[in-house]
């Protein structure tokens, strides 16, 4: 340990220097080179204080950034996923990662001169046993303590489970302790029902999770806080319970205590072969030098009380659990107590003579003789070591290629990474669905369907199919003879790029399952069916439910058209003399199909004009949208202010929020859909700005609505108005531009009006805020208090301060930053405009 520089030792030297320098001035010169000597050992002793410091530093970094980070990024990516395989080796390793936690601050101990001296019983042959640790509470520095004495008892210091107060879950030891499984309990002065419901949690959490993650010791402080904060409410208690009041400890409390014998001790149902009960009690006393508790924060800097080095004493008994403890808490009490008098004895004579007694009872008995738990350098430098190599590793992999993407961060940025995140998965999202449309198109090229001729005689089907370069064709009779299907490749007319064409005919009747291919060239594609029955089809060669079904595609093949062989039996010369006639039909009868295909194509929309019925739908939505939010919000402000004009003020304020409540928070529900249009990009506004701004107000009304002292502010009145007032030029804009009309008053005061309302909105809010938190700070509405599923807590009015000093004007300055952005752009627009319209009125005139 460092030496102490001591000014009373200086002073004591300079006067020495003075005195003989008055007795014998001839020695002057021998005076000053002593007086430098002098000066120089103190320049020294300043420049080790500084060392002092500086080391302090490295360590409070490592166990307050380091290890934090290295311990949580380990045991999130490279244990947890470890549960899945076996439990039992999660088990192992995740010990072993808390033991070099426990590790990291007994090195930090070791630098600050901490020297654990251990009494009585001999841990060692049971620290790998289950065990109930009870400890007397004297200060922060108590935890540390009893980390360096467990650091070498086996695996003591990887398996234990801490019971303590919850404000150590957020602090850097906290990360490590949370992760491990330790319970948090809220403190002192919660009262008996709400300490009955912390038990009740806390035997689940040992249910749940003691053998599951195979822990050893329970370690907690009975007590329930240190010393010094509860010997008030020790006295109070033993009056009430007519108990002679302790000195140097206080009646513990034996709730927490009996739970872990009456859950885990020997009468627990869990088979002693799988799953070993507790089995001992470990009375554990701590004891500082005088009785004086060093402060933690001058530990950390090696000053100790009295200039003496951290010699701290522990003194440990151990007891075997007796059943009957585990089921008469009131047998358990007893006993509990009589150990806390032995305790306190014990301590009395400590902090006299400094050395512990073989016998609390007996003040002449032998004092006992100490042991000092050693410490290894070596131990230490390799902890350091380790525990540098993973946070480099880590900041290597994850934090290092983050910071290379961009910029730093600053801290209170991280408000829009939701949004980021959110744009980011807008974008994606918009990319799928393009991706899907064009898989669409891509689908519906590869499977075109062609034209297709057809004719027939009385014993065959010819089909003439127009694909150009024919490749890989296939034809295909199916249905047993009653359908025929066609697939190959060709190129489109519009495209180089080979698509697939395909299509399948219901036929009239049956045909042989053998077509005949008999023509593939770089314009079509013929192949002929033999008709099963030979037969001419009168009514063509599609089946009768097919012909009520439109065919565009399908047409006649005029080169290969034949009549029936029956109407050629009443005379082959009437037939061969009324050629003029045979032209007539044929022409009549392709005029035919040419308006029945227009007629087939005008029933097909074409993409663009579906997409153009899909935006007028969209912009007929968006209309009726923002006029019915208009006249929603114009609704509540005159009913607001037709109240406020027939009622007197102070009755007025009185009813005016449980009155308009409601219809305020539906509202305000309805304009996130604001939010949703921009992130669909129905609309071209930022959706990150119109999120702020809407959760902004939800959050706002709901602060107002949990504090009813000031829902007769006159704030809170002038706020609604302002935030009414406001929708009364925007949503006749946003109406007005979903029809394409720009008027320019209209656009003046969507962009201008809200330089008076904005700002005082922001000070409306924040004032009100701030006046809220008192009341929730001491009603408790929307905090969190333990016991709970997460074992977790926090006090909503803090947290408002907080965020009311810190991200609130920070976001108040982003969104009028944002606003002021598109002002200036829409009024050069409307600038741009007037310039454009003046320069055409003056063209007319000249």
């Amino acid at each position: 340990m460092i030496d102490k520089f001591d000014d009373r030792g200086a002073a004591t030297a300079a006067a020495s220097m003075n005195h003989h320098q008055e007795t014998n001035p001839g020695n002057m010169h021998d005076d000053q080179n002593i007086s430098g000597v002098l000066g120089l050992i103190s320049a020294m002793l300043d420049l080790r204080r500084w060392m002092s410091l500086a080391i302090a530093f490295y360590f409070c970094s490592m166990n307050v950034i380091v290890v934090p980070v290295a311990c949580l990024c380990t045991l999130g990516l490279f244990l947890l996923p470890l549960k899945l395989i076996s439990m039992s080796l999660f088990n192992r390793l995740e010990h072993e990662l808390c033991r070099l936690v426990n590790d990291a601050w007994m090195s930090a101990g070791k630098y600050c001169g901490l020297n654990i001296v251990e009494y009585g019983d001999d841990i060692t042959r049971i620290a790998n046993k289950r065990a109930l640790c009870i400890v007397n509470h004297l200060g922060l520095l108590d935890h540390f303590c009893l980390m360096t004495s467990f650091h070498d008892k086996g695996s003591l210091a990887g398996k234990y489970m801490w019971v303590i107060f919850n404000i150590w879950q957020w602090n850097p030891v906290g990360a490590m302790w949370t992760a491990h499984g330790n319970f948090f309990v809220y403190g002192t002065g919660v009262g008996d029902a709400k300490r009955a419901e912390i038990l009740k949690v806390f035997k689940r959490h040992l249910q749940k999770n003691y053998w599951k993650y195979n822990y050893g010791w329970v370690v907690m402080y009975p007590e329930g806080s240190r010393l010094f904060l509860i010997k008030k409410s020790e006295q109070r208690f033993c009056a009430k319970e007519g108990l002679v009041p302790f000195k140097h400890c206080t009646h513990p409390r034996v709730g927490a205590a009996h739970a872990v014998l009456q859950i885990c001790g020997p009468k627990t149902e869990q088979e002693e072969d799988k799953s070993p009960p507790v089995e001992y009690i470990v009375d554990v006393t701590l004891g500082y030098h005088r009785g004086v508790v060093p402060q933690f924060a001058r530990s950390l800097l090696g000053i100790w009380p009295f200039d003496e080095s951290g010699n701290i004493a522990v003194y440990y008994r151990i007891h075997h659990v007796k059943k009957e403890w585990c089921e008469d808490a009131d047998l358990f009490r007893e006993w509990l107590y009589e150990q806390y008098r032995k305790k306190d004895q014990l301590l009395a004579h400590f902090y006299k003579t400094g050395k512990f007694l073989s016998n609390a009872d007996d003040s002449n008995s032998a004092h006992l003789r100490g042991r000092t738990v050693d410490v290894s350098d070596l131990r230490c430098l390799l902890v350091q070591i380790v525990w540098l190599a993973l946070f480099y590793f880590h900041f290597n992999m994850w934090i290092r290629p983050m910071q290379k993407k961009g910029p730093p961060v600053h801290w209170m940025q991280m408000l829009f990474i939701t949004g980021h995140v959110l744009d980011t998965l807008s974008i994606v999202c918009s990319k799928c669905f393009q991706l899907a449309h064009w898989m669409d198109c891509l689908d519906k090229q590869q499977t075109l369907r062609p034209f297709v001729y057809w004719a027939q005689d009385s014993g065959h089907i010819y089909l003439k199919v127009d694909v150009k370069g024919g490749k890989d064709v296939d034809v295909l009779v199916l249905d047993g003879g009653r359908s025929v299907q066609f697939s190959s490749f060709g190129l489109p007319s519009n495209s180089q790029k080979e698509c697939k064409y395909a299509f399948r005919l219901p036929l009239y009747d049956a045909v042989q399952e053998s077509p005949e291919v008999t023509r593939v060239d770089a314009l079509r594609v013929e192949f002929r069916l033999s008709k099963a029955a030979p037969a001419f089809w009168g009514n063509g060669i599609l089946s009768r439910d097919a012909q009520k079904q439109a065919h565009h595609w399908l047409k006649f093949d005029f080169e290969k058209w034949t009549d029936d062989p029956d109407d050629q039996s009443a005379g082959e010369e009437a037939n061969n003399g009324d050629k003029s006639a045979e032209l007539k039909k044929n022409q009549y009868m392709e005029r035919l199909m040419r308006e029945l295909d227009l007629e087939q194509d005008k029933l097909v929309l074409s993409e663009q004009e579906i997409m153009q019925r899909v935006n007028m739908l969209f912009s007929s939505y968006l209309f009726l949208y923002n006029i019915g939010m208009f006249i929603f919000t114009f609704y509540i402000l005159c009913s607001i202010l037709a109240n406020y004009v027939s009622t007197p003020r102070a009755e007025f304020l009185l009813g005016f929020w449980s009155a308009n409540f409601r219809s305020l928070l539906i509202v305000t529900v309805l304009q996130s859909l604001d939010a949703l249009h921009a992130f669909t990009r129905l609309t071209s506004a930022g959706y990150k700005a119109s999120l702020i701004q809407v959760s902004g107000r939800l959050a706002m009304l709901m602060i107002i609505n949990g504090c009813p002292p000031c829902w007769q502010w006159s704030p809170v009145f002038t706020l609604i108005l302002a935030y009414l007032i406001s929708e009364q030029f925007r949503y006749p804009y946003y109406a007005l531009k979903t029809l394409g009309i720009s008027l320019h008053v209209v656009t003046w005061l969507r962009y201008n009006m809200w330089l008076l309302l904005y700002p005082l909105g922001f000070f409306l809010e924040g004032l009100i805020m701030l006046g809220s938190v008192p009341f929730y700070y001491e009603s408790g509405v929307y905090s969190l208090r333990l016991p709970n599923a997460f074992n977790f807590s926090y006090n909503f009015g803090l947290l408002l301060a907080f965020f009311t000093f810190t991200f609130f004007p920070f976001i108040g300055f982003t969104l009028i930053k944002h606003m002021l952005k598109q002002r200036k752009s829409k009024m050069e627009e409307m600038r741009r405009e007037e310039a454009v319209k003046r320069s055409r009125e003056k063209k007319k005139r000249h």
